[in-house]
């Protein structure tokens, strides 16, 4: 496996944090946002392969910058076969003021909180969290899909769980719709919003592995019952596979046990025919 040695920076104004939209022609992630970063060259110093990509990508100079905290991430990209040893700085400034260079289309300075309504290259959110501390929890949804008492829709995430379907509240989305969405994209089932029902618990847990990594999450429990025997279709981007298993099955091959609770609780909610 290749290794490659980068820096990201966190430059903070005034509470918010500077985020830059990458290129839609930029090799690794076109069209998501990051901190700035950048490789570092042959012979140059971590901290100075910093201030340089700052003034590159971002039009501000050194002098301009506080330096308030240091760190080193290793992170392994599989899709390109690399392993990145990423120097991390958190820097102060006082202006906001940024200019940028062909390596970005957009930037937005935003607080912390924030983070989730942006497409996030990887590693930035656990970057976010060894320089700043912890984020806040991530707000979503679980809906567990069923057809009848003996079977339920389960989907293999690009981490590799199998789980129930599960997602993020959209800005501007109700919770509603986010099932709907959520169960659309992943499996190409339209779900009656009138049958969408709220559960009286909810899904607490902490991100171990992936995208999220350290991120705590909280998650309603939603449950619906469809009649959609058409071919299972889902969003490659996100998961790997989709498909109904008996209750038998869902308890033995749900990965988290947190899940599992949240399973055995909804069978008394369910509707039988």
């Amino acid at each position: 496996m290749k290794k490659k040695n980068v820096v990201m920076c966190i430059l903070k104004n005034k509470g918010k944090i500077l985020l830059l939209k990458r290129s839609g022609e930029d090799n690794l992630y076109p069209n998501r946002w990051s901190f700035v970063s950048g490789g570092i060259e042959k012979g140059e110093e971590p901290i100075e392969a910093a201030y340089r990509e700052v003034n590159e990508e971002a039009g501000i100079e050194k002098n301009e910058l506080r330096l308030k905290k240091k760190d080193f991430f290793v992170s392994t990209n599989r899709e390109i076969n690399v392993t990145f040893n990423t120097n991390i700085f958190l820097f102060e400034i006082e202006k906001s003021k940024v200019i940028l260079n062909e390596e970005n289309d957009d930037y937005s300075w935003v607080a912390p909180k924030k983070l989730f309504d942006f497409y996030l290259a990887p590693i930035n959110i656990q970057v976010a969290i060894k320089l700043l501390g912890k984020l806040p929890v991530r707000k979503g949804i679980l809906a567990i899909i069923y057809r009848n008492s003996d079977s339920f829709l389960i989907v293999n995430t690009r981490n590799e769980n199998l789980s129930f379907i599960a997602g993020a509240i959209e800005r501007g989305e109700r919770e509603k719709e986010t099932v709907g969405r959520e169960v659309k994209e992943e499996s190409g089932i339209d779900v009656d919003m009138k049958g969408i029902k709220k559960l009286p618990f909810v899904n607490k847990f902490t991100y171990d592995k992936g995208f999220l990594e350290g991120v705590k999450g909280r998650q309603n429990v939603y449950l619906a019952k469809v009649y959609d025997e058409k071919e299972l279709k889902w969003d490659d981007k996100e998961i790997f596979d989709a498909k109904w298993m008996s209750k038998e099955e869902v308890r033995k091959n749900l990965t988290f046990d947190h899940v599992k609770d949240i399973f055995e609780k909804s069978l008394k909610y369910l509707e039988v025919d």
